[in-house]
């Protein structure tokens, strides 16, 4: 994301300060995200899923509340060496993260609505694309279309992770499947195809963004006609590789906004 983001920005200038703020900062983030869930999906994965970390004993709950604790440290000095428009925005993106571990504080509803649980869960990549942009810029961005499609566009790739490692069951230590995944909730046609209609998200505002050169675009959305094609004809391979070819598609696309941001 940092990448796309600051080609987006500058064309490839990846040895500047504000760059080098958004690298930490973005990654200190996912770092305390991967460990925030770990203290929220304990219970969950003390029941279920005996064979992860924290339920192994490798890590400790006390040993995780302390790298967090490091991590926002961490990433409050960055925000030293940035603007009052990169302070702000990354202080809108901590509230909403803080918001987020706390499950906005209606945790039965989202437990019951799961799509909206998602939606909910995803924003923060917004949020956090408007960080980068406002850090890259040293400005809070302009409100045109092309931002919008840009934040639409960026908002995708993690949302097509998250289905994407979703799409196949996973098994309790009884070896029945679990309820924590898209696949469980919505059955296999549902989610694959609401994670197609992320992918066509990510294709058109793609097209648009490319300018002249959208036929790349039109080509990556048939790309996933392919994909559609292949799922008609082998809907168990899908399932079970659904973790690694989503994770190409969305590569894919934003390889073809770098490359044709720096001009090859």
């Amino acid at each position: 994301m940092l990448v796309f983001t600051d080609t987006s920005v500058t064309g490839g200038d990846f040895v500047s300060a504000p760059f080098i703020i958004v690298t930490a900062t973005i990654f200190l983030f996912f770092v305390r995200l991967r460990l925030v869930d770990e203290i929220k999906d304990y219970r969950y994965d003390s029941q279920y899923h005996s064979e992860r970390p924290v339920t192994r004993g490798i890590l400790r709950l006390t040993e995780i509340k302390y790298l967090i604790l490091i991590t926002l440290v961490l990433e409050f000095i960055f925000q030293l060496g940035n603007t009052y428009a990169g302070i702000i925005t990354y202080g809108i993106f901590l509230l909403y993260s803080y918001f987020m571990y706390k499950e906005f504080y209606r945790k039965s509803f989202f437990s019951q609505h799961l799509l909206a649980g998602l939606l909910a869960h995803q924003f923060i990549f917004m949020l956090a694309t408007l960080f980068a942009l406002s850090t890259m810029q040293q400005r809070l961005p302009e409100l045109d279309p092309n931002f919008f499609i840009f934040i639409l566009f960026m908002f995708a790739p993690p949302f097509m992770f998250e289905l994407g490692r979703k799409l196949e069951h996973r098994k309790d230590d009884r070896g029945e499947n679990t309820d924590d995944t898209y696949i469980f909730r919505w059955g296999l046609v549902s989610s694959f195809l609401f994670l197609m209609i992320i992918s066509f998200i990510q294709g058109t505002a793609l097209t648009y963004l490319l300018g002249d050169r959208y036929y790349f675009g039109l080509a990556y959305n048939g790309v996933l006609v392919l994909t559609i094609i292949w799922f008609l004809k082998s809907r168990f391979v899908v399932s079970k590789t659904a973790k690694y070819w989503s994770v190409l598609l969305a590569l894919l696309g934003m390889a073809l906004y770098v490359v044709n941001k720096i001009g090859i």
